[in-house]
């Protein structure tokens, strides 16, 4: 069987393929990946220090698949080009791809110290969650099938919408669903968006929106204004929030009818609330929290850290009346409680302060050099977190 090469993208993030070494200036921004790859068997392995809160949120060192991409990063070192689960890029020398479970990992090649007497650089870091035949869009349940079919446009009068966040396939997108919404199945719809768009949502400042995610947003900003005058209620969850803050930014009419609910929303979460509320779009009214974190989902909780005070200004902002205040509330007081537990930025300055040191060119006499062998690696700093 051919080996396909899969499409790279912008490559500007990986170090120049017209440079055999890096200058002391640019190994700033790279630290070793771990322990057991610093050269001392094969070739050494460095990561961009930049990519620790994407790393973070996508790989728990304490599961099993986990630890599984930490090891198949870690035999980097061990293996060429023409390794399994590795592809060249044919338009550009010395660069890779390397597939790990849910994961592509862009590195390249260079000069440098170690065994081999090459290192390899990581420059940036991809979702790869396979997309299974569903195709995105809106599914109601058809009862005279007794199953959920996609339709262009329908009356959502009175319906609950459900928007996925990460799953394998429809059926799982939809499983979550029901657990999340206590419906009957007619008054339940499901706006799927699979895997291919999850990839690309971009929440972790990807350098470009693919087409596939543009056409997802925009069958939902179609969705929305056929029903701009009904009532509906939208439930998101972590990307899902994302896919529908795009089809909002499209949308300038009023949403008076409608009502939302955030979960574990992997998205810039102010921004959202600022633009339901602008289209008078108000939260459920139940006993859950309009903006309901969890605590289940890594991912939201590492990524919650770069704007934790933006958030609980926002949902100070937000006017909740109803059974929804206390939960709310509950909501604001933990996130406010918590509010200075960064370990992600924590550990992320001490990677920056560990790699500036080594690489300095200069150093005044009153500054203690970590040596670069024991400096704090990327893993290490993971198991902080």
């Amino acid at each position: 069987m051919t080996k396909l090469s899969p499409t790279f993208g912008s490559l500007t993030h990986l170090p120049s393929p017209s440079k055999t070494l890096l200058n002391k200036q640019a190994m700033k921004d790279y630290v070793y990946f771990s322990d057991n790859t610093k050269g001392q068997t094969g070739k050494a392995v460095k990561i961009k220090i930049d990519l620790f809160p994407r790393f973070a949120a996508l790989v728990d060192p304490k599961t099993h698949k986990g630890q599984t991409i930490i090891r198949q990063i870690e035999n980097l070192r061990m293996i060429n080009g023409a390794s399994a689960g590795v592809y060249s890029n044919a338009n550009c020398a010395f660069r890779y791809m390397l597939q790990v479970p849910g994961l592509k990992v862009f590195y390249t090649v260079l000069d440098g110290m170690g065994q081999s007497g090459k290192e390899i650089f990581i420059g940036d870091l991809k979702l790869d969650y396979k997309e299974g035949n569903d195709k995105a869009g809106l599914y109601v349940y058809n009862a005279f099938s007794n199953q959920y079919k996609k339709c262009q446009q329908t009356d959502l009068n009175g319906k609950s919408v459900y928007l996925n966040g990460q799953c394998k396939d429809f059926q799982a997108a939809l499983e979550n669903a029901r657990s999340r919404v206590a419906l009957a199945k007619d008054k339940l719809a499901l706006f799927y968006s699979p895997g291919h768009c999850i990839n690309e949502l971009g929440v972790w400042e990807s350098r470009e929106t693919a087409q596939k995610t543009r056409d997802a947003a925009c069958k939902l900003y179609d969705v929305i204004k056929f029903n701009y005058d009904k009532k509906v209620e939208w439930i998101a969850e972590e990307g899902g929030a994302e896919i529908l803050s795009r089809a909002l930014d499209s949308f300038s009419g009023n949403l008076s009818g409608h009502k939302f609910r955030l979960i574990d929303p992997l998205t810039n979460t102010p921004a959202l609330l600022q633009k339901l509320t602008s289209k008078n779009s108000k939260p459920t009214i139940d006993e859950i929290a309009p903006v309901a974190y969890t605590g289940a989902n890594r991912a939201t909780n590492i990524y919650m850290e770069s704007q934790k005070q933006s958030i609980i200004s926002a949902l100070k902002a937000l006017r909740v009346k109803g059974y929804a205040e206390d939960p709310h509330q509950s909501t604001i007081a933990s996130l406010t409680e918590n509010s200075d537990i960064l370990p992600v930025r924590k550990n992320q300055q001490a990677m920056n302060n560990a790699a500036a040191l080594n690489n300095k060119v200069s150093h005044s006499k009153s500054v203690r050099v970590t040596p670069d062998k024991a400096a704090l690696t990327f893993i290490a700093a993971l198991k902080r977190v």
